[in-house]
């Protein structure tokens, strides 16, 4: 019973884990210099947030998250 309890609890750990927000600097180096952006979001949707600022900066890339 312990084990089925502590096993429930790491799952619904993990949940809240995924939806908390994360934010990550960006960099792309452009022809005017390095520009920065601040992304933030759910871990899940932080691929997202990166594709749609490349589609932003078509020919420079790629972007760097740190």
């Amino acid at each position: 019973m312990r084990s089925l309890l502590t096993a429930l609890s790491l799952i619904m750990l993990s949940g809240l884990l995924e939806s908390c927000q994360k934010c990550y600097t960006c960099s792309v180096q452009t022809d005017f210099g390095q520009v920065d952006r601040e992304v933030c979001g759910r871990n899940r949707d932080i691929k997202n947030l990166i594709t749609h600022l490349e589609t932003d900066s078509v020919g420079y890339g790629p972007w760097i998250c740190e």
